[in-house]
C-alpha cells in the first residue's frame, strides 16, 4: 500500500472488512499520509477511529493424504485489552457536564479457538 491510500482502496477495504485500522509510520511520509487520510475520511467515517488491535491465525494439517484434514483457528479481539471510553457528557445544563464515565465503550479482550475436521 505504501504511504498513499486512494479512495478506491478505502472502498475496497470497507467492502471486505467490518472494521479498518490504519497504522502509518511515524516518519514524515507516514504523518503526511495519515493527515491526508484523515482529511478525506469517506467512506470510513467515525467508525474508523477505533484503536483496538485484533489478531487471528489458522493452520491446516493433512491427516490422511488429501482426503481428511484438520483445521485449527485462533482469534483474539482487542488483544491488548485497550479500553475505549464513552464520549463525555456535552450538555452544558447537566450536572455531569464534561464527565467521562469509567465504563468501557468497547468489548474487553475476547479469545476464541476453533477446530474443524473436514472429510
Amino acid at each position: 500500500m505504501g504511504c498513499t491510500l486512494s479512495q478506491r482502496q478505502q472502498q475496497l477495504l470497507e467492502k471486505h472488512f467490518r472494521e479498518v485500522i490504519l497504522l502509518m509510520d511515524g516518519d514524515k511520509a507516514g504523518r503526511t499520509a495519515g493527515a491526508a487520510t484523515a482529511d478525506d475520511p469517506l467512506p470510513f467515517g467515525a467508525a474508523s477511529q477505533s484503536v483496538a488491535a485484533h489478531l487471528g491465525h489458522g493452520k491446516r494439517f493433512a491427516i490422511i493424504g488429501e482426503r481428511v484434514s484438520a483445521q485449527f483457528r485462533f482469534e483474539a479481539f482487542n488483544i491488548f485489552n485497550t479500553p475505549i471510553r464513552n464520549a463525555p457528557n456535552n450538555d452544558p445544563n447537566s450536572t455531569q457536564f464534561g464527565f467521562v464515565s469509567v465504563n468501557q465503550g468497547n468489548f474487553p479482550r475476547q479469545i476464541q479457538l476453533g477446530f474443524k475436521l473436514p472429510f
